[in-house]
């Protein structure tokens, strides 16, 4: 039988092993017919030493046979081949291709496909070899790079003159943030992050720079952290895309100095900037880049400093906007959520504005605490639905989704799967009545915008209750605290719609210049009509 034939056939198979299924939950006994009229096959090199297959063919132990490893090698030359020019998706094509393989291999033993029902699988000594290994953690696998290359990056680190830290959000998902922070103080690194590494380290910590991204316009913390890298000699980046907003439009990165980058995706290295490849897993390559560390002679206490009044700056210059005024300022908003972060609170931001209010207004103080945003990931309307998720995920933590109206648009009818499945969680409507990105950005750019990006009112506290969760609307700042406070007190969903000011906007260095400026150091920023 040609190894296509066999494909074909194995997809049948599967189609009537469904149904079988189906029989055998119902109570009722099956058993597999033999296939009559076997084809005569080619014959198959095979020898007759009993070790465990390599598939789980939940075979009876007399027909463990194993190709011999010159047929098996060309098989899956094939079956790779045949994956290309039928267009199957990889794990679609390799769960066929183990089927196929397996009846392929059956019939050159004895003819026919006779699969027994007992879902038992033997190994080479006829004992019973079910799987007990527990694979419900990330990652599975820590690689790193070997001793060599470790050697040269620590090398290389110890000599420099400034190196900094970017991280990105593979410092998280690898869980590598007490790693981080080791290898930080130990080489008195000063840390940045993008939108979806923040809070990798602490942002309190003397070292943290916080969130530098595209948010370096009048009024931005990375207006005055981002010159602190433009100095450094040696940039690490962890877990990284260097992509547009994560650079500032690839600005942030001095163009004279050596790159190190650590990503478990190798594609990711060399992407935008040529670096030294330190191909694996952010947690272990940390550690081993730590262990591996000399001496230096920076002075870590003036680093510090530095730090600390790019943080002082960026208070003053908001001050104003954390004022109870009216309309609310959305940096009003986040400064009562600021109030509410714990050790087990996870913040998810929706994208657009939601997501920079939230990366660039909160200052993390916890290393549990989580920050989830979809930059690269997803686009709007992802907020309240990741956010349910990490209810899920962290059912003892306070969970807390900031969205904007248009963005929740799209994503209302979460409320009542919310309601339904018992999952609470505090919804922030940051309702201003526009697509806030869209006209700011047409404006900066074209000098106008188009009338799309007016938004009808509504009342999204109606819609919350009218699903059976909790809604109410804040209109004034002074009430912002006592709202989140019946918030969390819920016993179901609870929406807060609060009504902010459709002029203002994160400080994005696209607008530095065009709606943006600083006056006698006072941020003025054109609100768009």
């Amino acid at each position: 039988m040609e190894f296509r034939e066999a494909v074909i056939r194995a997809a049948n198979i599967r189609l009537s092993r469904l149904r079988q299924a189906e029989s055998i939950s119902a109570g009722l006994t099956f058993k597999p017919k033999r296939r009559e009229n076997a084809p005569d096959l080619p014959a198959l090199p095979v020898r007759k030493q009993i070790r465990p297959a390599p598939f789980d063919f939940r075979l009876p132990l007399e027909q463990q046979y194993v190709l011999a490893e010159e047929t098996y090698q060309h098989i899956l030359s094939v079956m790779q081949n045949m994956a290309l020019v039928m267009e199957y998706s990889p794990k679609a094509f390799a769960d066929l291709g183990q089927e196929a393989l397996r009846f392929h291999f059956l019939v050159q033993l004895n003819g026919q496909y006779d699969e027994t029902a007992t879902g038992e699988t033997f190994n080479g000594e006829g004992k019973s070899a079910h799987r007990e290994m527990q694979l419900g953690s990330w990652p599975l696998d820590r690689p790193r790079p070997g001793d060599t290359m470790i050697a040269e990056a620590a090398r290389l680190i110890d000599g420099a003159r400034f190196p900094v830290v970017i991280a990105g959000g593979g410092v998280l998902n690898s869980g590598a943030g007490n790693a981080l922070l080791r290898f930080a103080e130990k080489a008195a690194t000063p840390v940045a992050t993008t939108n979806m590494g923040k809070g990798a380290i602490p942002e309190t910590h003397p070292l943290a720079m916080g969130v530098i991204g595209n948010l370096t316009g009048p009024g931005g913390l990375g207006r005055y952290t981002k010159p602190l890298v433009q100095p450094a000699d040696v940039v690490l980046l962890i877990g990284n895309r260097t992509n547009e907003d994560g650079t500032d439009h690839w600005s942030l990165i001095p163009d004279d100095a050596r790159v190190l980058h650590i990503d478990i995706d190798p594609q990711e290295i060399g992407r935008n900037y040529e670096a030294m490849r330190l191909v694996g897993d952010a947690r272990a390559t940390l550690e081993a880049l730590t262990d591996a560390l000399g001496g230096h002679s920076r002075d870590r206490d003036a680093i510090e400093r530095c730090v600390a009044d790019a943080w002082a700056t960026f208070e003053r210059e908001r001050a104003p906007f954390l004022a109870d005024a009216e309309p609310i300022r959305a940096e009003r908003v986040l400064a009562a959520i600021q109030k509410r972060l714990g050790a087990q609170t996870i913040v998810v931001s929706d994208a657009s504005y939601a997501s920079s209010w939230v990366a660039g207004q909160l200052r993390i103080t916890h290393s549990t605490t989580r920050v989830i945003s979809p930059r690269g990931l997803a686009g709007l309307g992802w907020g309240l639905p990741l956010a349910l998720g990490a209810k899920l995920a962290r059912p003892a933590g306070e969970v807390i989704v900031v969205v904007g109206d248009g963005g929740f648009a799209h994503a209302w009818a979460e409320l009542e799967t919310a309601v339904r499945s018992g999952i609470r969680v505090t919804v922030v409507v940051l309702n201003n009545g526009v697509l806030g990105y869209q006209k700011d950005a047409e404006k900066a750019k074209f000098g106008r915008y188009t009338a799309a990006a007016h938004l009808g009112h509504v009342d999204h506290a109606a819609i919350a209750r009218a699903c059976g969760g909790h809604g109410e609307t804040v209109e004034r700042a002074s009430h912002l605290d006592a709202a989140f406070d019946r918030a969390a007190r819920s016993d179901v969903i609870a929406l807060l719609d609060v009504l902010t000011d459709a002029g203002g906007h994160p400080p994005i260095s696209l607008y530095d210049g065009t709606l943006d400026r600083l006056e006698h150091g006072r941020v003025v920023q054109d609100p768009v009509p």
